[in-house]
Parts: C-alpha cells; sequence; structure tokens
C-alpha cells in the first residue's frame, strides 16, 4: 500500500515496516533504557595489575575487618543512646543523634566529599531535589551540616530497619508505590511535612536508582507542592568503585560491605541557587528544567525514560509505550504540515526541544527523516503527553489519518497555526483533537 500524502507517494507501508524491523534490531544492540541502569564493568574500573591484587590481600583482610568492627561498635553505641533519647520528646536531640549515625557512616565508608556551593537552611517552604545512584546519596547529603527527612519507597531487611527504627523519628515517610491508598495520600503528607518544616524535606524525584551516567524522568510530584526547589547534583568518581546500587544484583548489606571493602569513595557535591516555578510554567516544565540544570553541572545524559519501567511490570505502561511509538510514526511520518502543527503546539509542549535531536550524520536513517536515536526521543516524549493528559483521543488519530482525513472543522486545507493557538478553529475539530493545557 503506497502512502497517499503529497510528497510521499514513492514510499509504502512495506518500506517503512522493514524500516520499524531494522530500528528495533538497532535497539537490540544498542540498549538506551538498559544503559541507565548497567553497571561500569570490572576491567572499566583501575585494575593496575600486580598492585591490584595486593590491594585486594590490604582492603578484604585488614580494612574491610577493621572497618566493620568500628561500624559496629558505634552502630550498637548509637542504639542505645537512641533509646536513652526515645524517653525524651526533643527534637534537637534527635537531630544531633542523626548527625551522629550520619558521621558514623562517613567513617566506615571512607567518603570524602567535596562540597561545592552553599547549602542552606531557608526559612520559607522549600524542598531539596537531587538525582539518585544510592543509599549513599541521602547519608552524604544529611551527614553535611543538618540532617534531611526523606521520602522513600517502603523496604524491608536491614534497610527497612534503618529507615523505620531512625529515620521516621525526624518525620520522613515511607509508601508503597503499588497501593492506591498511599499514593493517594502521599501528597497531602509531603505538604503536611513540608509546612513543619523540622528537617528540610529531600526528594530523589527519578524514584529509583540510576547509574550516575544518566538522569532519567524527574516526576513531577516534588515540582507540584508550589514551595522552592533547591536542586543538588550528585558526581561519584568511578575509578576506582561503582557507587551505583544495582538492587536487582545486590541488597542493602551486599552494597554496604562493597563500598566498605573499597579504599574511599570521592564524590562532589554541588549546592545549587533554589528554583521557583515560573508563571507561565507547568509542574512538567518546573520538572524538566530543574532535571536539566542538574544533568548540565555534573555532565549526565539528560534521557525522558521513566525509571519506573525498570522496577516491576506495568502491562498499561507498556501499553502507553506501545501506543506512543504508532502514534509518534503517524504524526511526523504521515501527517500533512498543517496536521503537524497543530500536534506539536510549542507553548503547550511539556518538554522543550533536545539540544541534541535532529543531529546529522549520527547514523542509518529511518523514514527519510530520523535516526533511531531522534525517533525514540521523539516517541518517549509522546508517551509522556499521553501519560500526563496532554493528547486526547489518540487511537481515533491513528484511525483519521489512515483513512486520509486532513480536514480541521470539516473544512479541507483552511486550518491556520495562528487560528489554532488563538482559540479560533470552531474547537479544533469534530471530535476534538486537541492538545489540552494542563491545569
Amino acid at each position: 500500500m503506497r502512502l497517499y500524502r503529497k510528497g510521499l507517494r514513492k514510499r509504502t507501508f512495506l518500506k517503512d515496516a522493514c524500516h520499524f524491523i531494522s530500528m528495533n534490531i538497532h535497539s537490540l544492540e544498542d540498549d538506551h533504557f538498559s544503559n541507565c541502569f548497567a553497571s561500569i564493568p570490572r576491567h572499566a574500573m583501575d585494575n593496575s595489575g600486580i598492585f591490584y591484587i595486593f590491594s585486594i590481600i590490604i582492603r578484604y583482610l585488614i580494612l574491610f575487618p577493621i572497618r566493620l568492627i568500628f561500624f559496629t561498635a558505634g552502630l550498637i553505641m548509637l542504639i542505645h543512646i537512641f533509646l536513652w533519647i526515645s524517653l525524651r520528646d526533643n527534637y534537637d536531640l534527635v537531630d544531633d543523634f542523626l548527625m551522629m549515625g550520619f558521621r558514623l557512616f562517613y567513617m566506615s565508608l571512607g567518603i570524602n566529599a567535596n562540597h561545592h556551593g552553599y547549602k542552606r537552611k531557608m526559612e520559607e517552604k522549600h524542598v531539596y531535589v537531587s538525582n539518585h545512584t544510592s543509599f549513599l546519596d541521602f547519608i552524604i547529603l544529611s551527614g553535611y551540616k543538618f540532617p534531611h527527612s526523606s521520602l522513600a519507597q517502603t523496604h524491608t531487611g536491614a534497610f527497612g530497619f534503618f529507615f523505620n527504627f531512625f529515620l521516621k523519628r525526624n518525620g520522613s515517610i515511607s509508601f508503597d508505590r503499588s497501593k492506591k491508598e498511599d499514593k493517594a495520600t502521599i501528597k497531602d503528607r509531603i505538604k503536611q511535612l513540608v509546612s513543619i518544616s523540622k528537617s528540610p524535606l529531600l526528594i530523589f524525584p527519578e524514584g529509583v536508582c540510576v547509574n550516575n551516567k544518566y538522569s532519567v524522568l524527574f516526576q513531577r510530584g516534588a515540582f507540584d507542592l508550589g514551595v522552592k526547589v533547591v536542586p543538588v547534583a550528585l558526581n561519584y568518581h568511578k575509578k576506582i568503585l561503582d557507587p551505583y546500587w544495582n538492587r536487582r544484583e545486590n541488597g542493602f548489606m551486599g552494597h554496604f560491605f562493597y563500598l566498605m571493602s573499597r579504599w574511599r569513595l570521592d564524590v562532589d557535591v554541588h549546592w545549587m541557587e533554589p528554583e521557583e516555578i515560573h508563571e507561565d510554567e507547568t509542574a512538567i516544565e518546573f520538572a524538566f528544567r530543574v532535571k536539566k540544570d542538574i544533568s548540565s553541572i555534573i555532565s549526565l545524559e539528560n534521557v525522558l525514560w521513566n525509571g519506573y519501567l525498570k522496577g516491576r511490570t506495568l502491562l498499561d505502561e507498556r501499553e502507553i509505550l506501545k501506543q506512543a511509538f504508532r502514534y509518534t510514526y503517524m504524526r511526523y511520518i504521515i501527517v500533512t504540515t498543517e496536521l503537524r502543527k497543530m500536534y506539536l503546539l510549542a507553548k503547550d509542549a511539556p518538554f522543550p526541544e533536545d539540544p541534541k535531536l535532529f543531529r546529522k550524520n549520527r547514523g542509518k536513517v529511518y523514514f527519510d527523516k530520523f535516526d533511531s536515536y531522534n525517533y525514540l526521543h521523539l516517541s518517549l516524549k509522546t508517551y509522556y503527553d499521553i501519560k500526563c493528559g496532554y493528547l486526547t483521543d489518540p487511537m481515533y488519530v491513528e484511525s483519521m489519518i489512515l483513512k486520509g482525513e486532513r480536514c480541521m472543522c470539516r473544512k479541507p486545507n483552511t486550518l491556520k497555526y495562528d487560528d489554532l493557538l488563538n482559540n479560533k478553529c470552531n474547537k479544533y475539530c469534530p471530535k476534538k483533537l486537541e492538545y489540552k493545557k494542563l491545569n
């Protein structure tokens, strides 16, 4: 079947189908999503021959036992202090106790944090947000000047014990993403915690640990509270260790012992200026702007993948993603220029264009327009458009395009871009195929 659009008559659906197959094979070879959660191979770190063998002997037979004994003794002492503090309702004592605990982790793991910028505790309501690599992120940030409360997924085991037994005392919140009742109340609980303003709240908007080479999608919850946001960027030195906590391969204690058996852990912490949402900006755009700033300052690759796709099988999310790939093909490859403008209202688009988009000479060109990276980027933007309600009735759009309907308001070739922006297009079209602004 030949494409009927003007200027595209030499292309066929069979040719495009072959392009899709080729693109899928390319994705298997270069998995952009899995790259965000890939651990550093051992050969990529500093393994300097015979000296590396001696370092193994020293680290595992001398350094690790000393650190483990020191940490165990310190933990026992802290538990006794905590039981004593529990008998007194004094928040300042809890604050000091947590600082002692974080310093114990600093010394036991050989953490060397280089801080850039100024960490401020403001009087007005605010939250801190940061990229997320490991449980160490919270320890490193809270162990400097003053501790934070935090928002975390419910955990079991040793990490769950530390969180429930210690961190909840300063207002930290845990919730289960799989429970609808938890998700429904979490925003109100966060607002309540921010208004109390004891320990400043620290949120990791990515929601999952990423390997400190990429930054995945920031969830908008932290940016929809109506308060100032203080971005923090964490950049780990990866020459002698891998800081990424891959929970599929290592539990909390396994990752903790791995870090304890390294020489040291070097990290750069960049405390950035507080940010506020602009008047003409949505929470989604605000989140993307902060994410872009964090990625730029520590040279992370800024991608649009939703990190929640890693954690569990989400059939509804997969269906949305499939729909996004089809819909991207429809609106970028087949549609006419005027119809495409309707779908691409720049003032309503949740994400600005990536500067890497439409790069030349990157690889094979698909559909006579894009390489695989560009098509993937556009599909992920469409995925988030559908997920957040920016696009209405996307399945009907597919059928409309395939049937060859190119008229808007039942008048062929009369749609003007300026009319659409000025809301003069008679509700845009019979089936309400409009971009709708997210309140």
